[in-house]
C-alpha cells in the first residue's frame, strides 16, 4: 500500500534477474517457474514496489524449491541370482535430498498393475508369480510434494525343481596318502566331499569348489596309509538345491608288501613250488633264472595273494642246478618292491611222493598211503575243502605211520565233516632251503 497509490511490483528470482512485472493490481502477483533456477533448496524471491512519486520499498520471500524426484535402488533377496522360492524379501534404498520420501509401490508384471501407495520401508516382502524362470519386480518412490521416481527395477531366477541327480561316482588314482574322486551331475552345480573314519561320522570336508560345473573332480590329501575313509559326494546348483550322494568308502593304498618269509615244496625233482608270505595282501611274483648268465631270464606273472600268502609253481628245473630268483611285490598303485636275488636247488636225491591212495573213509575219517621215491623219516601232506587254498589246509605228519619194506607211508586223519569233499596235494617233505 501507499498513500498516493503503487504503481508496479517488479519480481525477481535469486540470481537477481527480472522475473516479471505487474501493474495491474492490488493484488500485484506473478507466476514463476522454479525450473529456471536448477537449484533445489531453500531459495529467496524479492519484491520491489514503485509509487506515483518514484518511491520504492522492497521485501523477500524464502520458499523451498524441489525440482528433483528421489532416486533409490531395488535388490532381491539381496541380490542373488536364484531363488528356490516364489516369496522373496525386497532391499530397498532411497533418497531425496528436499522433501524427503514418503511412499512406494511394487509391481511383478511389468508395470500392467501396481500395488497401492504406502509408506516407504527398507525391506518389503513380496510373492513371485507362479512358474520358474527370470522374475523382475518394479519400484517407484515418491517424495512429500509428490515427486515420482524414475522405475526401478532388479530380476531374480526362480527354480522350484529338484536338486542335482549325483552320478558315476569313482574313487581314482589311490596311493598311500591321497586319493581322487570323480562324479557328474545333471545340471552345473559346486563340489565338495565331506568324509570321516567312520560311516556314522563324515567330521571332516574338502574345500568348497565354488565353480559350477557337471564334471567333478577333488582330490585327497594327507590320509593315512592302509585306512579305510567314508564319504560322501555334495553338490549345489545354482539355485541353492543341494544333493548328497550316499555314503561310500576306499581304503587308501600300502607301500608293496614285504615279504616275511619263503619256503619250498618239492613236487618232483623237476618241480618246487614257492610258499611266499607278506605282511599285507597284494600282488607277488617270482622271477628266477641261472645263477651265470640269464639272469632272471623267467617269471611266474603276477597273481594276487589269498590274504597275505601266495603259492608259485616253477617247472621244468634241473636237479643239482643251481638258480638264482628273487620275489616281487606290488601295491594297488603299481609301486614295484625287488627282493634281494637269492639261490636255491632241487637236490637229485630229494623225497618225493610217487603215489598216494584214500582209503578206510568214514564219516569222520580217512587213512592216506604214500608211496615215497626212498625211505623219509618223515611224510606231510596238506588238504582242504577249496582247491585254490591247499598249500595252507591241514598239515598232516606221519604221526602213527608204518614204515614197510616198500618204502609206503601211511597217515590216519580224524575229525572230517559228515558229506564234505576234501582236496589234498601229494608234496614231499618241505625242504629247509635259504
Amino acid at each position: 500500500s501507499d498513500n498516493v497509490g503503487v504503481t508496479q511490483v517488479k519480481f525477481y528470482d535469486v540470481t537477481t534477474a527480472l522475473i516479471g512485472t505487474d501493474s495491474q493490481g492490488p493484488p500485484f502477483e506473478i507466476t514463476w517457474d522454479s525450473r529456471t533456477v536448477h537449484l533445489d533448496g531453500r531459495q529467496t524471491l524479492k519484491a520491489v514496489a514503485y509509487d506515483q512519486a518514484g518511491n520504492t520499498r522492497e521485501a523477500t520471500v524464502n520458499i523451498t524449491v524441489d525440482n528433483t524426484a528421489p532416486a533409490g535402488s531395488i535388490k532381491i533377496n539381496n541380490d542373488a541370482a536364484y531363488t528356490t522360492s516364489r516369496n522373496v524379501t525386497l532391499n530397498l534404498t532411497a533418497s531425496d535430498a528436499t522433501s524427503g520420501i514418503d511412499k512406494m509401490r511394487f509391481s511383478t508384471d511389468g508395470g500392467a498393475n501396481w500395488t497401492g501407495w504406502e509408506n516407504y520401508a527398507s525391506t518389503k516382502s513380496i510373492t513371485l508369480p507362479s512358474g520358474d524362470g527370470t522374475k523382475e519386480v518394479w519400484m517407484q518412490v515418491s517424495d512429500k510434494i509428490g515427486l515420482v521416481s524414475a522405475t526401478l527395477k532388479d530380476s531374480i531366477i526362480l527354480d522350484t525343481g529338484p536338486p542335482p541327480v549325483i552320478s558315476n561316482i569313482q574313487v581314482k588314482d589311490i596311493t598311500q596318502t591321497q586319493a581322487m574322486i570323480t562324479w557328474i551331475t545333471d545340471e552345473a552345480s559346486t563340489s565338495q566331499v565331506e568324509y570321516g573314519l567312520s560311516s556314522n561320522n563324515l567330521n571332516q570336508k574338502t574345500e568348497l569348489v565354488s565353480k559350477l560345473v557337471t564334471d567333478h573332480s577333488i582330490t585327497f590329501f594327507g590320509l593315512s596309509t592302509y585306512t579305510v575313509y567314508y564319504y560322501r559326494v555334495v553338490s549345489k546348483d545354482q539355485a541353492g538345491n543341494v544333493s548328497y550322494s550316499g555314503i561310500q568308502q576306499f581304503r587308501t593304498d600300502t607301500p608293496p608288501p614285504i615279504v616275511k618269509s619263503v619256503k619250498f615244496n618239492t613236487i618232483t625233482r623237476e618241480i618246487v613250488d614257492f610258499q611266499i608270505e607278506t605282511d599285507y595282501p597284494g600282488q607277488v611274483a617270482v622271477e628266477y633264472g641261472d645263477v651265470v648268465g640269464n639272469v632272471f631270464v623267467k617269471w611266474t606273472g603276477w597273481a594276487s595273494s589269498q590274504g597275505t600268502y601266495s603259492v608259485f609253481r616253477i617247472q621244468d628245473l634241473i636237479p643239482d642246478h643251481v638258480y638264482q630268483y628273487r620275489i616281487l611285490t606290488k601295491n594297488a598303485a603299481g609301486v614295484i618292491n625287488y627282493g634281494t636275488p637269492k639261490n636255491f636247488t632241487i637236490r637229485s636225491d630229494a623225497i618225493v611222493l610217487e603215489d598216494i591212495t584214500v582209503n578206510n573213509i568214514t564219516t569222520t575219517s580217512a587213512s592216506f598211503s604214500a608211496e615215497l621215491s626212498k625211505y623219509s623219516p618223515s611224510v606231510r601232506l596238506r588238504m582242504g575243502t577249496d582247491p585254490a587254498t591247499l598249500n595252507f589246509g591241514i598239515l598232516l605228519s606221519n604221526t602213527g605211520t608204518t614204515f614197510d619194506g616198500n618204502i609206503k607211508y601211511t597217515i590216519n586223519h580224524n575229525g572230517l565233516q559228515k558229506g564234505t569233499t576234501y582236496y589234498f596235494l601229494n608234496l614231499a617233505n618241505e625242504l629247509n632251503l635259504p
